[in-house]
């Protein structure tokens, strides 16, 4: 390899009688002057990246001064070790100096190595180089032992003769920790048709849990700030601001946006390993179940509701609400009807209610169901599918033309509520409707407590009902007609 010929002699500035040659034990060069544009400037070290850098000062002689002097004080504050002693740094190799960025040199101060272990660090390096005065030998061998070190703790332990290097595990690059703003979004934009009040509601929590806890990444977790965040919760549950299945609606929201992140496949082993161990925090307690109070809603709420729908010309809040008041159906339901289910010839509905099973807690029994339609849910069915055509197989979908999901029809519902026309209280909610239908069987007096089952999808209806049903499509008329009385009085379907 040539050797890199000298160039000449710096010259530096005079400044107060003085020649300003700098200070190479701390890696600064003297403060030179550019003649074509006067302007001040100096070489340095930087203490981070061990790299020679040029330092550009004003034009001011006095200014440039203060400047330069900054930049001294700044490079003295740096820790930096000499690795021989003063007779022999007469030498090339005594020359050589290693800064050692905060970051490693607190590795080799928790280690216990002091100047004499820094110096078997790099022998094996010295002494394998040679080179010129004109090159800065330091920064040279100090970034090879740094590459190695960094690359294989195991090579480098065996070539320098230190045990302990091998466990060097913080000297390799540290991945970025997940912001958990980042986490949030990762969660939100996790698939297609995510919208709405489920998205709405998923943004509240994660916003909630971000700002209780204070936390920026996720290294800012810690068992301290997550027990604060859940004893703020259930003191809003405490003191009858939420409801056990808000609460519990919180916590779940907050584990299953992090367990999304730690099952995708984008996520790295590092990120991985970080949300495990948020989440093994992240056992909160649950509160027990409210008892179950049915809320039946009144006719006049359906019919208002109904009314501003008519009058927003919104043929889908329409269907949902008529079909729901008809069959029972739940929110999830109506996105589970398939036209194959639907015949507007006997005017039915049959299906089967996937039910869980009190054995296995798993969703895997199938119920039937059935209902009349009526003529008002006919008209509905047709006004929806002329304004809204398209050919998936349900017979409702989304705006986005995919499948109808619980939290699209609390956005119906909601939208619905709110209109400024709409006299409703806000406690009143779209699954009150199903409640509605089971009152309207008691107050009306309705003959057959098996057709209130057939209607609901329950579990004790037998399975050789399935193919009754089938047979004889008109066996709820009767029943489904009491429920439309119930709901509209005489009100002729329009």
């Amino acid at each position: 390899m040539a050797k890199k010929r000298p160039g000449p002699k710096a010259t530096y500035v005079i400044y107060g009688n003085e020649v300003i040659a700098g200070n190479e034990s701390i890696g600064l060069g003297g403060l030179s002057r550019e003649s074509s544009n006067r302007q001040h400037y100096c070489y340095y070290t930087d203490p981070k990246t061990a790299q020679r850098e040029r330092k550009k000062f004003s034009v001011d002689p006095d200014k440039a001064m203060q400047q330069y002097e900054a930049l001294a004080e700044k490079l003295q504050g740096q820790k930096t070790f000499t690795l021989l002693k003063d007779d022999e740094k007469k030498s090339i190799k005594g020359r050589l100096t290693i800064r050692i960025s905060d970051e490693i040199f607190e590795l080799f101060e928790k280690l216990g190595l002091d100047e004499n272990g820094v110096n078997i660090v790099i022998k094996e390096f010295v002494s394998n180089i040679t080179i010129d005065e004109t090159t800065f030998i330091e920064d040279l061998i100090w970034k090879k032992a740094r590459e190695l070190i960094i690359r294989d703790p195991n090579l480098a332990s065996r070539k320098i003769g230190i045990q302990e290097i091998a466990y060097l595990d913080d000297l390799k690059p540290k991945e970025k920790p997940l912001t958990l703003k980042k986490i949030g979004d990762w969660y939100l934009k996790r698939r297609e048709g995510f919208e709405g009040y489920d998205k709405k509601f998923s943004e509240t929590c994660w916003d909630e849990f971000t700002l209780i806890t204070e936390g920026a990444t996720t290294i800012d977790l810690n068992a301290e700030n997550i027990e604060r965040y859940e004893d703020t919760l259930w003191e809003k549950y405490t003191n009858g601001i939420w409801a056990a299945k808000t609460l519990d609606n919180r916590f779940v929201k907050v584990r299953a946006v992090m367990s999304y992140v730690l099952k995708d496949r984008k996520s790295t082993e590092a990120q991985k390993k970080e949300l495990r161990r948020i989440l093994d925090l992240c056992i909160f307690t649950r509160p027990e179940a409210d008892e179950i109070d049915p809320n039946p809603i009144e006719p006049e709420d359906l019919r208002t509701m109904l009314e501003v729908a008519k009058r927003k010309n919104d043929t889908r809040a329409i269907l949902c609400m008529l079909l729901a008041a008809n069959g029972a159906y739940l929110p999830k339901e109506l996105g589970d009807i398939e036209t194959r289910h639907l015949d507007l010839k006997n005017k039915t509905i049959i299906m089967n209610r996937l039910k869980t099973s009190k054995r296995t807690q798993r969703r895997s029994k199938m119920v039937p169901r059935a209902c009349y339609l009526w003529d008002r849910t006919i008209a509905a069915i047709k006004a929806y599918q002329q304004d809204y055509p398209h050919q998936s197989k349900y017979l409702i979908v989304n705006e986005n033309g995919g499948k109808l999901t619980r939290s699209a029809v609390g956005n119906i519902w909601y939208r619905i509520r709110t209109h400024k026309k709409t006299n409703v209280d806000s406690s009143v909610q779209f699954k009150h409707i199903r409640s509605g239908c089971r009152q309207a069987a008691a107050e009306m007096e309705l003959d057959g407590d098996q057709k209130i089952k057939y209607l609901m999808g329950q579990r004790s209806v037998p399975a050789v009902d399935d193919h009754y049903l089938k047979r004889r499509k008109s066996i709820m008329k009767d029943f489904c007609l009491g429920i439309e009385k119930y709901f509209f009085g005489k009100e002729k379907s329009t």
